[in-house]
């Protein structure tokens, strides 16, 4: 018996064979990952897409929420307004009219006078939260408008502040931030009661001005840090949670941005120059 002698061709074909198979693997692979990245990359998209319009949507009902209390706390502020101001001018008359009162009746007053003034504080809460208008932008300076926030309110004189040492000036609505700094700086008294002290710190770049407060307070409890912005939310007995409200919608309405941060406690505020 004679050995069988192999074809010359058929290594060659067999070699080419493989090499067209493996050829043809690697082009299913290449195939199946830009297939997964396609898919990857759409899921992804739609992923943004959803939570971009999870987020307007809920923006959007927080925004018809703020428009509806505001309106109706305008109304019901402006309406319990003008009787309080009859009950304040009258009990001033009566008691100017009373040249000597007695211990017991000069407390009962102090009472009724605290009782009307924390009234008054709520009614003009609500309609500052209720003050909806666009800004009227001019330049101001920061400093300038935390020095007439601080003379509108009450603060004792165990409470310290100290104020910036920069001075900045910034296009802005008047009123309105002299309106935010009132509400935080009356957060802070809030916070500290009888004696602390507030610490104001101004930084800034060539576009954005940052505003940083702090105080002696009990500082703000890391659960509530994403609630305090929210309206009628307060872990206050007296006030109406729409203080810090307010304060948010100003600073947006500026274009800016408010934060809270804790250990310790401070608020910073971003405002644009422009």
């Amino acid at each position: 018996m004679f050995a069988t002698i192999p074809d010359v061709d058929f290594l060659p074909a067999a070699k080419q064979q493989r090499i067209e198979s493996f050829y043809l693997i690697f082009l299913m692979h290449v195939f199946l990952i830009l297939v997964a990245v396609f898919i990857y990359r759409n899921v992804r998209k739609n992923y943004r897409l959803t939570q971009n319009l999870q987020e307007n949507q809920m923006q959007l009902i927080k925004n018809e929420r703020m428009i509806t209390i505001g309106k109706i706390g305008a109304n019901f502020a402006h309406d319990l307004k003008n009787p309080l101001t009859v009950i304040k001018g009258s009990f001033d008359i009566l008691k100017m009219k009373q040249s000597q009162l007695t211990e017991f009746e000069e407390k009962q007053c102090n009472k009724i006078r605290d009782a009307i003034t924390q009234i008054d504080y709520l009614t003009r809460d609500v309609l500052e939260f209720s003050q909806f208008k666009e800004p009227k932008k001019e330049e101001i300076s920061l400093l300038d408008s935390i020095r007439n926030a601080i003379d509108m309110i009450e603060i004792s004189d165990n409470i310290k502040i100290e104020l910036p040492k920069l001075y900045v000036k910034i296009k802005a609505d008047k009123i309105k931030l002299q309106m935010l700094f009132a509400n935080m700086i009356k957060n802070s008294v809030e916070s500290i009661g009888e004696k602390g002290h507030i610490d104001f710190q101004i930084d800034e770049d060539s576009k954005k001005a940052r505003i940083i407060i702090q105080d002696s307070g009990d500082g703000i409890p890391l659960e509530h840090t994403d609630k305090i912005f929210e309206p009628l939310f307060t872990t206050k007995q007296k006030g109406t949670g729409l203080g810090l409200a307010s304060c948010k919608h100003i600073v947006e309405q500026h274009k800016g941005t408010i934060q809270v941060k804790t250990n310790p406690t401070r608020f910073i505020i971003t405002l644009p120059k422009q």
